[in-house]
């Protein structure tokens, strides 16, 4: 059917003919169609003119800019396909966030006797106590005089924080600490005698020291309670200095 004869059906039903003035998001574009205009009827010559405007259609007139400003509303509504993308990007940028925010982090002391014997205790929280100080310094004493070695007893602290060197994109989790920490253990620091025992105190920093790799050296890993717990319990005490003097036929 032609667009006259539709335009002829539908001015005979007493439909007016709606053409927006603008093209709606997702509609199909429109084919320009031409209508013969009918030449207009002449009044009758006694007939009397009230008005000069134009009749109404019964079509309600538009407002172009409202009608755009609601289309707009419609299109950038949050429930659009549109917006998701980013909101997934937002979900994945903090979730980024969090996982930078909760990475492993620690602080260890670790103090060398000078007679082979080392101690590491977890000081994440806050510094050792000068009782915890004086308790590690007479086990130390006590090892020197079981070894007969009180003359070469020279006690030094050193602070190990993970991760190392905080750039990022650099690995710093449970396996990258305790590869480090390890090797923090072995390594000499300015001291004349290698490890030959390494007491940790408590269980937090007991998964980031590789028992393997200190044996691989010839060091003895000997896992202590904390050092709060041997202030209070003399039989923690009593095993530990038996765990001790049991190595020392390996030094």
């Amino acid at each position: 059917m032609s667009a006259e004869l539709q335009h002829a059906y539908l001015k005979a039903m007493g439909l007016p003919l709606y053409v927006p003035r603008f093209c709606l998001p997702g509609a199909k574009p429109s084919v320009r169609a031409e209508y013969a205009q009918a030449p207009e009827p002449e009044p009758p010559r006694d007939a009397v003119v009230e008005s000069e405007q134009p009749l109404e259609t019964g079509a309600p007139n538009i407002d172009t800019a409202s009608a755009r400003r609601a289309l707009g509303e419609l299109t950038g509504s949050k429930d659009s396909p549109s917006e998701k993308p980013v909101e997934k990007r937002s979900a994945r940028a903090a979730t980024a966030e969090t996982e930078r925010s909760t990475a492993l982090r620690f602080t260890a002391s670790l103090v060398d006797s000078g007679i082979g014997v080392r101690f590491l205790a977890d000081c994440s929280n806050s510094d050792l106590s000068p009782a915890s100080k004086r308790l590690v310094a007479n086990i130390a004493r006590a090892m020197a005089r079981h070894w007969q070695r009180e003359q070469q007893l020279s006690l030094s602290a050193t602070v190990f924080d993970w991760p190392i060197v905080k750039v990022p994109g650099l690995l710093t989790g449970e396996e990258e600490a305790r590869e480090a920490l390890s090797a923090y253990l072995i390594a000499q620091r300015g001291s004349t005698v290698t490890a030959n025992v390494v007491v940790v105190f408590g269980d937090s920093l007991r998964p980031y020291v590789d028992g393997d790799y200190l044996a691989a050296h010839s060091a003895k890993l000997i896992q202590a309670p904390s050092v709060e717990v041997l202030q209070t319990r003399p039989g923690a005490k009593a095993e530990l200095w038996a765990a001790l003097r049991a190595v020392q036929t390996s030094v």
